[in-house]
C-alpha cells in the first residue's frame, strides 16, 4: 500500500518534485574570488616591494649591500607574498574545477596570480644576470 491517494482522487506529485523548485543562478566560487583578492594583494605588495628595492639600492650608491637589513626584509617580503601568490594559483585551479559555479574570478585569479609569479620570477633572473 505504497499510494497514498483517497479513491477517485488524481495521484499527487512527490513532494520535492524537480518542477517544484525553481532553478537557482550560479553563483560564484569562493576559492575563485579568493583568489582574485590574493592576486590583487600579492601583486601589489611585491610590486611596492620592488619600489622600495630600488630607492635603498638608489641610497647606496647604486650597489645594493646583501648584508642591508632593509633589502633582507625586502627579499623575505617578496618570497612570503610569491609563495601567496601560488597558494592563489593553486586557489583559481580549484576554483575553476568546481561544479555549478560561475569561473570569472577564478579564471582572473589564476592569470593576475600567474602573471605575478612569472613577472616577479623573471625580474629576479634579470637581476641575477646583471650581477
Amino acid at each position: 500500500m505504497s499510494d497514498w491517494n483517497l479513491p477517485g482522487m488524481p495521484p499527487s506529485p512527490p513532494p520535492f518534485a524537480a518542477e517544484a523548485l525553481p532553478p537557482q543562478p550560479l553563483r560564484h566560487s569562493g576559492l575563485g574570488i579568493a583568489s582574485f583578492v590574493i592576486s590583487l594583494l600579492a601583486g601589489l605588495i611585491i610590486f611596492f616591494t620592488v619600489i622600495v628595492a630600488a630607492v635603498v639600492v638608489r641610497q647606496q650608491g647604486g650597489q645594493g649591500d646583501p648584508q642591508s637589513p632593509a633589502l633582507i626584509v625586502v627579499g623575505l617580503v617578496t618570497f612570503l607574498f610569491l609563495f601567496l601568490a601560488l597558494v592563489g594559483l593553486v586557489l583559481g585551479i580549484t576554483g575553476a574545477v568546481q561544479a555549478q559555479r560561475k569561473k570569472l574570478f577564478a579564471w582572473l585569479g589564476i592569470c593576475l596570480n600567474a602573471f605575478v609569479l612569472l613577472g616577479t620570477i623573471g625580474l629576479m633572473a634579470l637581476g641575477y644576470a646583471n650581477q
